[in-house]
């Protein structure tokens, strides 16, 4: 998905900041790494590692979803970091949305 130039994730706008486009991508890109870890979640270690990322910048994105109650963290540190069933929904329903199911 995130190889379409230009695609941003409709999770990545927040309502309570100002949207630039740089932290859109970079939002689109945390995002992308959540949703393949769906169930066992992800440290920011590892998106870091697998984006090339920052540590810092990571970490003050899923600050700024968790904010939004779109990702929550788990357990003890390192915390995994997971999308809440808010952010799945909305993920859900942006897909239905984009490709409707055939009949």
């Amino acid at each position: 998905m995130l190889e379409k130039k230009g695609y941003i994730d409709p999770l990545a706008r927040l309502s309570k900041i100002r949207n630039m486009k740089r932290g859109l991508i970079m939002r689109t890109i945390i995002l992308e790494r959540l949703r393949q870890a769906e169930q066992t979640g992800k440290t920011i270690k590892e998106i870091s590692n697998e984006t090339g990322l920052g540590y810092n910048i990571v970490l003050h994105h899923l600050r700024m979803l968790e904010k939004e109650k779109i990702v929550t963290r788990k357990g003890k540190r390192p915390y995994k970091w997971l999308l809440t069933g808010i952010g799945q929904r909305l993920i859900d329903k942006y897909l239905e949305i984009k490709s409707p199911t055939m009949l």
